[in-house]
């Protein structure tokens, strides 16, 4: 962890608010964090994607990346978000019903399959950077049953213009393999054309680093954006211009019981 994440994660435990609605006046962005964010209901899904992460776990499967032999246990660790944070993932897409869903950096799946599974007439399409690890994570999704998921294997910046191209609309945008600003906004100047009032766009990792986190900045100054909802691992922002624009740091601990 670099002194930047962990300065800032210091600091979002003891100044984050508006947990479970605290202090929120919007009655939308109250309804999103009370009933959609920190919904408790144990969807029936959750339970068919973590049977795949189980599977992962227990493998003693080893994929060649880069020369290297690494453990599938391994990977799924390093790259998968936990299950309360994937789990909000499913529910933002629940809540928003985007007919399209795109996903940069796929790793194994796991994410891919939540933003999949809240209804099977999605149109999921994820960029896989590693052969791999898509091919492998193609053959888990195909046997749980996600037919809507189609996978585009290379360059995240040569596959996103075909991938875009296809579509009339771009309504849910998941980011999660930016490594700085640029990356983030290369990405959103290909991807802002194609999203509209109704857009959500999830940013991952933006505290890694100050340059992952001058581009969440820049993203909650973007007039097209009206709100922002700061979870740290993850930033949600959502395009939609009968909002008031406003940026909530949003207190989020699922597994902590009072």
């Amino acid at each position: 962890m670099t002194t930047h994440y962990l300065k800032n994660y210091v600091r979002y435990l003891f100044c984050s608010r508006h947990w479970r609605g605290y202090g929120i006046h919007s009655p939308f962005v109250f309804e999103l964090v009370t009933k959609v964010i920190e919904e408790k209901l144990p969807y029936y899904k959750y339970g068919l994607v973590e049977k795949v992460r189980k599977i992962y776990l227990a493998s003693s499967k080893s994929l060649s990346l880069d020369g290297e032999e690494v453990k599938v246990s391994s990977l799924v660790k390093r790259l998968s978000m936990d299950p309360s944070h994937a789990q909000v993932m499913f529910r933002l897409v629940n809540k928003f019903k985007p007919k399209n869903v795109v996903e940069t950096g796929m790793g194994l799946g796991i994410t891919t399959m939540y933003l999949a599974a809240p209804d099977s007439r999605i149109n999921m399409i994820t960029i896989a950077q590693d052969h791999p690890m898509a091919e492998f994570a193609v053959s888990y999704m195909r046997k749980a049953g996600f037919q809507n998921v189609k996978v585009e294997v290379g360059d995240t910046m040569k596959r996103l213009p075909e991938v875009l191209s296809a579509m009339e609309s771009l309504d849910f945008l998941y980011m999660g393999d930016c490594r700085d600003a640029e990356d983030v906004e290369k990405r959103l100047a290909l991807c802002l054309p194609k999203m509209g009032e109704q857009s959500v766009l999830v940013v991952c990792g933006i505290y890694e680093n100050e340059s992952m986190t001058e581009a969440w900045r820049r993203i909650q100054a973007m007039e097209k954006v009206r709100v922002t909802l700061d979870l740290f691992k993850y930033g949600i922002a959502i395009f939609d211009g009968k909002l008031q624009k406003e940026d909530y740091y949003l207190r989020y601990f699922p597994d902590f019981h009072i």
